[in-house]
């Protein structure tokens, strides 16, 4: 029985679901994605060479990985995701490939020896959250002059995508022209955020880019926004009022607005695609008719 559980995604593509080998160092075979939990918890891996043509790596993947010192990924990988090596106070390698775009939510977290190095983020970062790399976060992503902070808000200037505000008291954000994407959680748990000036630029509003921000009531969304992410409004509980202008959007993620009580209505372009658990069952969704 190989210690490699390999699996086929829906298109029939390989992923690792999970490892379970005890040798020191692992060479992951030919897949496109490294699961959820695939090497978690495993007290015996100190290396591993992730292959060419991973682009993922899923939740907690090798998270409390205790003895794991060193991980070589690859230039094809674009995304690392939720706590992925959270707990693994040993690691101090790591190489992050130009090509990577997200770096989510405690992806880092408790990773201390990791900056027993000298570390440099890509400068093309579309997602950062600001606990990626627990207290480090904010110190790393300075150290790179293209991550910027204005007015109490986190960009990467590059990217052009809006990391993260670290103020989160904050009634009214006005979001920089130009920017076009914003992050994971970028504008999340702001409890007394009212107003929202979202410029005619932003193309993408990402996972739960407002969730829990329960004093917003009303946001206007540009033409230029082509998709809204899962849990992007989710428990926005006073949002009564969402304008979507023009014909720009394309879709909208499941949970996109569950928990918005106060939403009864909502009208969307003629041909925007509306994943089913998208909003509550009370809320009205009308497409506009052209």
């Amino acid at each position: 029985m190989s210690e490699f559980d390999i699996l086929q995604t829906s298109e029939k593509e390989a992923f690792l679901n999970a490892y379970t080998g005890t040798s020191p160092v692992a060479t992951v075979p030919e897949v496109v994605a490294i699961g959820d939990d695939a090497f978690s918890r495993n007290k015996f891996i100190e290396e591993v060479i992730i292959p060419e043509g991973v682009d993922y790596i899923g939740n907690y993947a090798f998270s409390e990985c205790s003895n794991l010192k060193k991980i070589v990924l690859p230039k094809s990988l674009q995304e690392i995701n939720l706590g992925a090596f959270s707990g693994c106070t040993n690691l101090r390698e790591i190489n992050f490939p130009t090509k990577l775009r997200v770096i989510a939510p405690k992806a880092f977290l408790n990773c201390d020896s990791l900056f027993s190095n000298p570390l440099k983020l890509p400068d093309f970062l579309i997602e950062v959250a600001k606990d990626s790399f627990g207290e480090k976060t904010l110190d790393l992503l300075f150290s790179n002059p293209v991550y910027e902070q204005k007015d109490g808000l986190v960009f990467n200037t590059n990217a052009k995508s809006l990391l993260f505000s670290v103020d989160l008291e904050k009634e009214t954000v006005k979001i920089e022209n130009g920017t076009k994407y914003l992050a994971w959680n970028s504008l999340s748990n702001m409890r007394n955020l009212k107003k929202v000036s979202v410029p005619n630029s932003v193309i993408y509003i990402g996972r739960g880019s407002f969730m829990f921000d329960s004093s917003l009531e009303e946001i206007i969304l540009p033409s230029s926004v082509q998709s809204i992410d899962s849990g992007a409004f989710e428990n926005c509980t006073k949002l009564k009022k969402v304008i979507v202008q023009g014909e720009g959007l394309m879709y909208i993620a499941p949970n996109a607005f569950s928990g918005c009580g106060e939403l009864k209505t909502i009208t969307v372009p003629s041909e925007c695609e509306i994943d089913e658990l998208a909003f509550d069952r009370h809320c009205d969704v009308k497409h506009r008719n052209i």
